[in-house]
């Protein structure tokens, strides 16, 4: 007996291929049902039905040429400034207090983080240094 295994990625793809079928057989309906209906009652001249076809596919298009715009930087509103936030580390982590370990000399240990600069910060006045910074 044969297994059958279907994993995510490929069902997104068939549901895009399935999707993007009916999306296409909706649109040729449509334009048989406009061509027959319209355009070969209403017009002295009517075409056949690609040419119909062609015409309202040019039409859709207009005037776009296959390039995206590039959004211009200085028009952009500049993003705001992270505000610092601590999170306690997990058990057993530490890191160097960025603060106190250059103004005592030595190596201080901290179980706390700022989370934006991600480095060590002790609580109280290393937090508050370091926020005001």
């Amino acid at each position: 007996m044969e297994t059958f295994s279907l994993d995510y990625k490929n069902y997104r793809i068939k549901q895009s291929i399935i999707k993007n079928y009916f999306l296409l057989t909706l649109y040729s309906i449509v334009f048989f049902k406009t061509h027959i209906s319209f355009y070969k009652k209403n017009c002295p001249n009517p075409i056949d039905r690609f040419h119909f076809h062609i015409e309202i596919v040019e039409a859709l298009i207009g005037d776009y040429d296959g390039r995206k715009l590039e959004p211009s930087t200085s028009s952009l509103p500049r993003a705001p400034t992270p505000k610092h936030s601590m999170e306690r580390l997990p058990e057993r982590k530490e890191q160097n207090g960025i603060v106190c370990s250059p103004q005592l000399k030595r190596r201080k240990r901290t179980r706390y983080l700022c989370i934006v600069c991600k480095k060590g910060v002790c609580p109280g006045e290393c937090w508050e240094q370091h926020v005001n910074s």
